[in-house]
């Protein structure tokens, strides 16, 4: 949803920035993933969808030797 109307309880969703502010906290509060060298992934359906766009962005991101693979279901 690209606009908050009375439909969305008039708030505003963007899976993408929730996925950001998700990977902001797990940093800010386990500070030690940053130096992972495996990252899992994943997600079915629509989450499946957001594991593929979302995937190269957590790899550079975080830096990870490896991430992957990015599978959706």
């Amino acid at each position: 949803v690209t606009t908050a109307s009375s439909k969305t309880f008039g708030l505003y969703f963007s899976g993408h920035l929730n996925f950001q502010h998700i990977v902001d906290h797990v940093v800010k509060t386990v500070p030690a993933i940053v130096h992972a060298n495996r990252i899992l992934l994943t997600g079915n359906s629509a989450g499946g969808i957001g594991t593929f766009v979302n995937c190269d962005y957590l790899q550079d991101l975080m830096m990870t030797k490896y991430i992957g693979p990015c599978l959706g279901r």
